[in-house]
């Protein structure tokens, strides 16, 4: 799929997610899609999201971060902010968005475009 020039996202996305819906895999896939890159971290959900959380982190410019307790959102946002300050550039524009869809991609986009 190419992506939309007009939902191009110039950030890198951080979700955490603790066991999310199905539907998760196609906004993570849209938003892999669009952005710079994607990090995803799963939050302990365990065994029973582990296909879910495979499927993503074959996702192209996206990194999975998983561990196998949750530890709550403020714990997983630590996670990849290390990641991304490790890995991206000091002038990467992060933006973070929740595992249920709630922040659509055109929305993100618009939050990493402010910055």
């Amino acid at each position: 799929m190419i992506p939309d020039p007009s939902t191009q996202i110039h950030a890198v996305v951080i979700i955490p997610a603790y066991e999310p819906p199905p539907e998760f895999y196609s906004y993570a896939e849209s938003v892999s899609q669009n952005a710079a890159g994607l990090i995803v971290v799963d939050d302990g959900s365990g065994e029973a999201f582990s296909e879910l959380f495979g499927k993503i982190a074959r996702l192209p410019r996206t990194k999975l971060i998983s561990y196998d307790k949750n530890m709550g959102k403020g714990y997983a946002l630590k996670q990849a902010f290390r990641y991304a300050v490790d890995t991206y550039p000091k002038d990467t524009v992060l933006v973070t968005a929740d595992c249920d869809g709630q922040h659509i991609v055109s929305d993100v986009q618009k939050v990493a475009a402010r910055v």
